[in-house]
């Protein structure tokens, strides 16, 4: 959701902001993979209800809603935060590495791999979607020394120009061999595992469901839930699919507690000028019978909720990454132009303190052979520096800019000096 400084600034900015020692509950979150990317969602829900009016953080004794928000001349509003992961992200975690398994028995037949397809479909009959069937990790070696998967490559090696395919037991995964084929790499795919075909099994209803059933509370409740990683959320729909709407629906004819949710889903847009870019779209859903429902003043009060004032990172994974230091590294952007004088150029604070703990070079960003590495090689000096404020809602730590002149000339031991005495 967002990176490692722009969290830690939202939570301080929140605590700030409520007046609170600590977020404790939140702070335990957001050290923990599989709670992390839902502490960060609830720290923006937050930001934004603290942008509209009073906020109370969980004031209920024994458990509440999230936030109690009280705006200038309205009631009390509650809204309790929800993050959706997709729901079988064990399984699909499973992917590459099952499809680099695959592969590894194939370079053993040196076949080359152009002419392989890999699907890993899933059990289409089951209705929360095709929910795969996969080895786990420590389950490699086993699934390497599968009989089936070896006669195959060796049905293919004896007759290269006859198409094959086979379909393991015990998982779901099929592998096609097409001989006419040209493909540089093998081609990998599959359903996607979160297709409910049944509205009790769609990820937004159970979760509107359980937040109705949590709390016990007296006037209108929204929840708000939000995700980068869901499929059912991101709009991705296959056919006989429950529908978002569907969902929705269902979860306020059953519960007269809920006033409203709002959905909000990030994903990456191209925009002019700029990229890709991560983007929220929030979509407010109104219970039309709901015993406390919203006023046209509350509707407009939510719909003021902005959850693009933070640039968006890449997702959190449920899991720990193996590289613990990548999501401190907010995006860097580096400018530079010839002057009269010798190369003005703009460098990420960030970048720098990547290059004091010894974690990042110039030369791996611009390359080798490219003129600013070379300016630097060649001994160039800061002849002046000015900090740029940066912006932490935009991904910025601030930025150097720094006017590089030649080097002086050497006073102590000139060019010529140095080869005389090396002689």
């Amino acid at each position: 959701m967002l990176w490692e400084p722009q969290a830690r600034a939202l939570l301080e900015r929140c605590e700030a902001a409520l007046g609170a020692e600590r977020l404790r509950s939140v702070r335990g979150n957001l050290r923990r993979a599989k709670s992390r990317g839902a502490a960060v969602w609830e720290l923006l829900v937050l930001n934004e209800a603290l942008e509209l009016g009073a906020v109370e953080y969980e004031p209920g004794e024994g458990g509440s809603p999230d936030v109690r928000l009280t705006a200038p001349g309205a009631r009390p509003l509650w809204i309790e935060a929800r993050f959706l992961y997709p729901r079988f992200w064990r399984e699909g975690r499973n992917d590459q590495e099952v499809r680099a398994w695959i592969l590894t028995v194939a370079h053993s037949y040196r076949m080359g791999t152009g002419k392989l397809s890999i699907h890993l479909d899933g059990d289409r009959s089951d209705p929360r979607g095709p929910v795969r069937k996969l080895p786990h990790p420590h389950e490699r070696r086993e699934f390497e020394r599968h009989p089936e998967l070896h006669a195959f490559f060796e049905r293919v090696q004896s007759n290269p120009s006859e198409p094959a395919t086979c379909t393991l037991s015990n998982y779901t995964v099929t592998i096609g061999y097409h001989p006419q084929s040209n493909a540089p790499q093998a081609w990998v795919g599959g359903l996607v595992q979160e297709a409910p075909r049944v509205v009790r099994e769609h990820a937004v209803y159970r979760a509107l469901c359980e937040k109705a059933k949590q709390h016990d509370v007296s006037g209108p409740r929204v929840v708000a839930i939000g995700s980068d990683q869901s499929p059912v959320l991101g709009g991705l729909r296959g056919p006989l699919t429950v529908r978002v709407e569907d969902a929705v629906g269902q979860a306020f004819r059953e519960h007269r507690s809920l006033s409203a949710a709002l959905l909000v889903s990030v994903s990456s847009e191209t925009e002019v000028f700029r990229g890709m870019q991560r983007r929220a779209r929030a979509h407010l859903y109104l219970n039309a019978n709901a015993r406390e429902p919203l006023s046209a003043a509350e509707v407009q009060l939510l719909l003021g909720m902005n959850f693009n004032r933070w640039t968006f990172a890449p997702v959190l994974d449920p899991w720990e990454p193996s590289d613990r230091t990548w999501h401190r590294r907010m995006s860097v952007q580096f400018t530079y132009s010839w002057r009269d004088f010798g190369l003005k150029i703009t460098i990420p604070v960030s970048f720098l303190a990547e290059v004091l703990r010894g974690k990042a070079s110039i030369s791996e960003v611009f390359g080798e052979d490219h003129p600013v590495t070379k300016t630097f090689e060649a001994g160039y000096e800061v002849a002046s520096c000015e900090k740029i404020p940066g912006n932490i809602e935009d991904g910025s730590l601030g930025d150097l800019e720094l006017e590089m002149v030649p080097p002086g000339f050497a006073a102590y031991w000139p060019a010529k000096q140095e080869k005389k005495s090396k002689s």
